[in-house]
């Protein structure tokens, strides 16, 4: 019998109350908000016709309750290696507030007092990366957010700090596996996809039980549009990047006389030497440029969405410049979330 090539289907656990406020979340036992079990529910939809020959969970209950909501034929297998980072006295405590105290501190560096270091962290995704090799096929692993950014970065082999560049969004979806034309490296084939984001239906009268890709980064949270707004404007500039406008769709539609009662504010926001980069490689992509971060209400919450760059870029064959991308999207999930939680 030939063996089905190993992918690794690597998916976050939903939100909870300590996920929406960045507060770190190691071996507290805390359970998912309604939000988060919605979140779940939804991915599950994606993921149910797909023949998983193993699924593996966290013993963690946010983990074990989202793979539950998903809803994957057989029993899952509690893998006590795919558990979160041990944050020690570092638990329940957000990464700003930790700064305060320790200005440098990075966790894929430094590890947490009393808690786990990075190179068990790393010795213990190694581990669990050996074990999944003498699998194959589709494994569902039901894991966390950074241990599941130290896996990915393990997988291809970068030293663990490299995982500060692999942020995950609740209930996200990742794809690890291999190239097929050179089946011994390992890749990441997706990465931190969201339900929402995954498949865009469509028009079935054109193209019957098709699907096409689409990729929206997208967090949603309770605070207002100037809330959040107004938290962006800090955010931005500190995470070294620029706003070059902002775009009050409301007021400037209001203005040409269009009844639009929405609130909408859309951000350009730029990093000059990225761009700059980039722009010497391939000026067509200028097209695509500036960055652009919406903050809109829907159903009751404040969403802030923006394209992914590496998506983006992946339509103008550029795959030089992927790292760039890769870097420029990190910066922006990291200020979104910052504009959350801030």
């Amino acid at each position: 019998m030939i063996s089905s090539p190993l992918h690794l289907y690597l998916i976050r656990h939903g939100e909870t109350e300590w996920a929406l406020t960045s507060r770190h979340t190691g071996r507290t036992d805390i359970a998912l908000t309604q939000n988060g079990e919605d979140e779940a529910r939804k991915l599950g939809r994606h993921l149910r016709d797909i023949q998983f020959a193993h699924v593996l969970t966290s013993p963690l209950k946010r983990a074990r309750r989202t793979c539950e909501l998903v809803g994957l034929e057989g029993i899952p297998e509690i893998e006590p290696d795919l558990s979160e980072w041990n944050y020690g006295d570092y638990e329940g405590r957000r990464s700003v507030d930790i700064r305060k105290e320790e200005p440098n501190w990075n966790v894929f560096r430094d590890g947490c007092p009393h808690g786990e270091m990075p190179a068990e962290v790393s010795g213990r995704a190694d581990r669990l990366i050996a074990r999944l090799r003498t699998m194959d096929g589709k494994i569902a692993l039901f894991s966390h957010g950074q241990f599941g950014a130290v896996l990915a970065t393990r997988w291809i082999g970068l030293p663990l700090a490299e995982a500060r560049h692999f942020p995950l969004a609740t209930a996200s979806l990742s794809i690890l596996a291999f190239n097929p034309d050179h089946p011994e490296v390992p890749v990441i084939a997706l990465w931190n996809a969201a339900s929402c984001d995954l498949f865009k239906e469509v028009s079935p009268d054109t193209s019957k039980n098709k699907r096409t890709p689409i990729m929206l980064i997208k967090f949603s949270t309770d605070k207002t549009v100037t809330e959040v707004a107004k938290a962006l404007e800090i955010a931005v500039p500190a995470n070294h990047f620029g706003i070059m406008q902002i775009h009050d769709l409301k007021e400037t539609m209001t203005k040409k006389g269009v009844d639009f009662t929405r609130q909408c504010k859309v951000f350009e926001v730029c990093q000059p030497q990225q761009a700059k980069k980039v722009l010497e490689q391939n000026m067509s992509i200028s097209t695509a440029l500036p960055c652009r971060i919406s903050v809109y209400e829907e159903d009751g919450k404040t969403v802030l969405a923006t394209l992914k760059p590496t998506t983006l870029l992946a339509m103008f064959n550029a795959p030089q410049l992927a790292g760039t991308a890769q870097e420029v999207e990190t910066a922006i999930v990291k200020i979104m979330q910052d504009a959350i939680s801030g």
